[in-house]
């Protein structure tokens, strides 16, 4: 396939550009909601490959307008796209959450120090809140007790494994803490959620930022401060 790289908000949006089918126009957009698209331009979440004729095609054209090129595509990720009902800033940050903790899944990455070198680690209470819109943040595994969890990357990861955790140690005061209604006997939909190992469904759905309070809040309510940690991957340079 001959593809290159589509900007899903193009590079130069004319005037009348919308990400939402016509009812908010670009030059209805306040300096800053402007600049919030510049700076997430580039970013992961707002780019995808597309085949030279159909990017051609879909040019600097609304949202609205590129979907019909997109369902083309022979490139699933792409495809998917047209089902998207709109494409507006928040759209883009979750979808760079999505595909940075997907490619963590397929890429993980791994420490070069044994992971029982307890100084390497951090209690995930510790930890600083993510930026508003930061990356999620990238472990390169979690401990629980002394045991490895060497699958958990993100914090979507560890807010599933600890949750399953949680419902082996305590699963009536899971249920009765503030975070209980995330964990369902039957997933409202079927997007965003995770099978816990009691069967359950677990919704996912939420912000990187705030996932990290949850785990930190669920943590501390059930006395497990020095028991969860996690060793923070390297920041990669430029």
């Amino acid at each position: 396939l001959d593809l290159q790289i589509e900007h899903i908000h193009p590079q130069t949006p004319g005037d009348d550009w919308s990400g939402d089918g016509g009812d908010t126009q670009w030059r209805s957009l306040s300096s800053d909601e402007q600049a919030r698209y510049r700076s997430l331009l580039h970013t992961l979440g707002n780019l995808t490959l597309l085949e030279a004729s159909l990017n051609q095609s879909a040019g600097n054209k609304s949202f609205a307008a590129k979907a019909p090129h997109y369902s083309l595509s022979d490139v699933p990720e792409t495809k998917a796209m047209a089902d998207i009902p709109q494409w507006d800033a928040d759209a883009i940050e979750q979808r760079t959450s999505d595909l940075t903790e997907r490619f963590l899944e397929v890429w993980p990455r791994r420490s070069d120090t044994p992971t029982n070198e307890e100084d390497e680690l951090q209690r995930v209470t510790e930890l600083d809140k993510p930026n508003l819109r930061g990356y999620p943040e990238v472990f390169e595994y979690a401990e629980f007790n002394g045991e490895p969890w060497d699958s958990v990357h993100t914090s979507k990861q560890l807010f599933v494994r600890l949750v399953d955790e949680l419902c082996a140690i305590d699963e009536a005061k899971l249920a009765a803490s503030e975070y209980g209604r995330y964990v369902k006997a039957v997933p409202e939909r079927w997007i965003s959620y995770a099978q816990l190992a009691n069967g359950k469904w677990l919704y996912t759905g939420l912000w990187h930022q705030y996932l990290l309070e949850v785990v930190q809040s669920l943590v501390t309510e059930f006395g497990l401060e020095d028991s969860v940690r996690v060793k923070l991957a390297p920041v990669q340079e430029d």
